[in-house]
């Protein structure tokens, strides 16, 4: 249950630069979560639409060895650089 939680609840999940052509539905069911979790996850309301360039949060299973990820930047202040 506890590692369900962890998964399902956004901890751990990894920065995703979304591309031209992404959209959430494909994304869930890609990253084997629903697209309720993924759109609740990263605050995303009814269409569930996204653009290309929008970094969204996915679980790290998603990309497993591909370099779609966004390397994390160092923070300053609380703020991403």
């Amino acid at each position: 249950f506890f590692l369900k939680k962890i998964f399902f609840g956004g901890r751990h999940w990894q920065t995703y630069m979304v591309k031209t052509g992404d959209n959430l539905p494909q994304i869930a069911y890609q990253s084997k979560v629903s697209l309720k979790r993924l759109a609740k996850v990263n605050k995303i309301a009814k269409p569930f639409i996204i653009g290309p360039g929008q970094k969204i949060l996915v679980p790290p299973t998603l990309f497993k060895g591909k370099s779609d990820m966004v390397k994390p930047k160092a923070l300053v202040r609380g703020k991403s650089k």
